[in-house]
């Protein structure tokens, strides 16, 4: 994520539909790394429910901008997704 963007308990998050649950993964949780070019890596670490992912949805429902790139999920990545 962009290092200035908003990153609260809520949102922007990552709901995913892992077989019959949903597990939610809201910014301020994960694991945040700065990086040297005005980036944040952030990560999130289990605990995961084993299964099949059936979809993985970005929510941003709180005030602020968040700007996001290179989400990876099982090693396909996906890159540059703003949500306002």
């Amino acid at each position: 994520m962009k290092t200035d963007s908003y990153c609260g308990a809520g949102a922007p998050r990552f709901n995913v539909a892992v077989d019959k649950t949903t597990q939610f993964f809201g910014c301020t949780y994960g694991t945040h790394t700065p990086l040297s070019d005005g980036w944040t890596h952030v990560e999130f670490q289990g605990p995961f429910s084993a299964g099949k992912i059936n979809g993985v949805d970005l929510v941003q429902d709180e005030q602020g901008q968040t700007q996001l790139r290179n989400i990876s999920v099982n090693g396909v990545t996906f890159d540059k997704f703003s949500s306002n």
